[in-house]
């Protein structure tokens, strides 16, 4: 029998190469912004967000951001779509010993990314879950990619992923004894997208 993949959700992951300058800069504005919680519940356990929602638009991070679409473009090459993308926000990620993300999609983004600039070992994988609404719970006897609706990734540092906005996401309980950054962003399409009156442009 010939199956099909329908519908089908890419996750595109591989290194980014920066040069020592450029990460030890991303690393020194990271330790010196400031930070909120994230989350709908904001408990002290929760991975903290920068306030700063810009940050690859700033001058000295202008290679990093070259780097990533670099990256960027194989990913979306994928796809092939007509329309060019740009990254909207970007913002650093903040894991202490301890914290963890709650499940959440991007919002008013179509394709999103993160950057692990520093990763301690055991400082917490990415989990992906498709929340499907299904009223009827069948047990397989082995999971794989057509009857299950969760995926954890595993991180080391220097990794970039890229995957679409909607898809619900967390970061896992950071379980080593250092900081755990990320940079994260978002995608949209620029230029005129959609057909007649579902039309939108950037």
């Amino acid at each position: 029998m010939r199956y099909l993949d329908i519908f089908s959700t890419a996750l595109g992951k591989t290194k980014l190469n920066l040069t020592n300058k450029d990460k030890n800069n991303l690393l020194l504005f990271a330790h010196k912004v400031n930070y909120l919680k994230s989350g709908s519940q904001k408990n002290h356990n929760k991975t903290l967000v920068s306030e700063e929602l810009y940050v690859l638009d700033k001058d000295i991070f202008k290679n990093i951001k070259k780097e990533i679409l670099k990256c960027f473009s194989q990913y979306i090459d994928l796809y092939k779509y007509e329309s060019n993308f740009f990254i909207t926000t970007s913002w650093i990620t903040k894991s202490q010993p301890g914290n963890y993300g709650e499940y959440h999609k991007h919002m008013n983004c179509f394709l999103s990314g993160v950057y692990y600039f520093k990763f301690p070992i055991n400082s917490g994988f990415i989990s992906f879950n498709k929340f499907n609404n299904e009223n009827i719970q069948v047990i397989p006897k082995e999971w794989n990619k057509y009857n299950g609706y969760g995926h954890t990734e595993s991180i080391e540092e220097n990794d970039i992923i890229f995957f679409p906005g909607n898809l619900h996401h967390s970061q896992l309980e950071n379980n080593s004894n250092d900081v755990r950054y990320s940079l994260a962003f978002n995608f949209m399409p620029k230029g005129k997208n959609g057909y007649g009156d579902s039309t939108f442009e950037y």
